[in-house]
């Protein structure tokens, strides 16, 4: 907890101690998220909502459709992927695989087993391996929505824009998050940034996307009230479609893991003595 942290890690668990703004829980759940993205950055897009509940079981599967995502609001982690593209091995979510990220085929989903893990995940609470304060305050609630999908007809690439005051500094792609992960990390002028974390990289460099410069506009005017969050987006066919906001990238431990860049983005974040809420004199 050093009080005069320097590389982004350091500052990521500096802010997980001392940071209790109203502005990190509303940007840590999936629910209320949506309303701050609307008044802040009109122009992106949002995926449709089908239910919020805090009981799965008052929501009529009959009504949904064959394919959607089902979402803890309050915790990283309980998503389920409803998907044709999901394998047929798959089965869904137990209580005793916890807050987990899956996928199922929708003619292998059980309704009723994923009732009883939901309820299991609204039950437990979250905050995260290092006491993530944010999570903590969000009512949990499920969230079922559209399921994106891309012309290859899987989970589209998701685009991670790591905006400090304001500024974004660093774009995160990751592709095919439920099947063979690729990262790849560019500047905002798509320059590959070589030093980037040292996960599994794309086997095919992403190219730059036709809508990068309007993401960015997004991503900064939904970073501009705070002095960091990761802001991540979907470009679908051209259609920008919010993901999430991210308060704590890998809780201070591992989004950034290569000494070169936890400094360089360190450098871009100075973390305020006190953090003060808008509305705080």
């Amino acid at each position: 907890r050093s009080r005069r942290p320097r590389t982004f890690n350091e500052k990521v668990v500096y802010k997980i101690h001392r940071d209790r703004r109203s502005l990190l829980v509303t940007f840590a759940d999936k629910v209320d998220a949506r309303r701050y993205v609307m008044a802040k950055a009109p122009t992106c897009g949002l995926t449709t909502v089908y239910a919020v509940t805090a009981d799965l079981a008052t929501v009529d599967r009959a009504t949904l459709p064959r394919q959607l995502v089902v979402k803890a609001s309050h915790a990283s982690g309980g998503v389920l992927l409803v998907a044709d593209w999901a394998p047929l091995e798959n089965r869904t979510p137990q209580p005793s695989d916890g807050l987990c990220r899956a996928t199922v085929h929708p003619d292998r989903l059980d309704w009723e087993q994923l009732i009883e893990t939901t309820t299991s995940w609204l039950r437990t609470p979250y905050t995260g391996p290092l006491g993530e304060w944010a999570y903590s305050q969000v009512p949990p609630r499920l969230l079922l929505e559209e399921l994106l999908t891309s012309d290859r007809g899987q989970s589209p690439t998701d685009f991670k824009f790591w905006v400090f005051h304001g500024r974004c500094r660093l774009v995160e792609v990751a592709s095919d998050r439920f099947g063979v992960l690729g990262e790849e990390f560019f500047t905002t002028a798509w320059e590959t940034v070589d030093d980037g974390p040292s996960g599994a990289r794309s086997a095919r460099p992403t190219r730059r996307p036709e809508t990068l410069d309007a993401m960015i506009d997004i991503a900064e005017a939904l970073g501009a009230e705070t002095d960091f969050v990761r802001v991540d987006l979907y470009d679908v066919d051209g259609r920008i479609v919010f993901g999430e906001l991210t308060n704590y990238p890998g809780g201070g431990s591992d989004a950034v893991d290569t000494r070169q860049l936890d400094e360089r983005l360190g450098a871009h974040w100075t973390v305020p003595r006190r953090y003060r809420d808008l509305s705080d004199p």
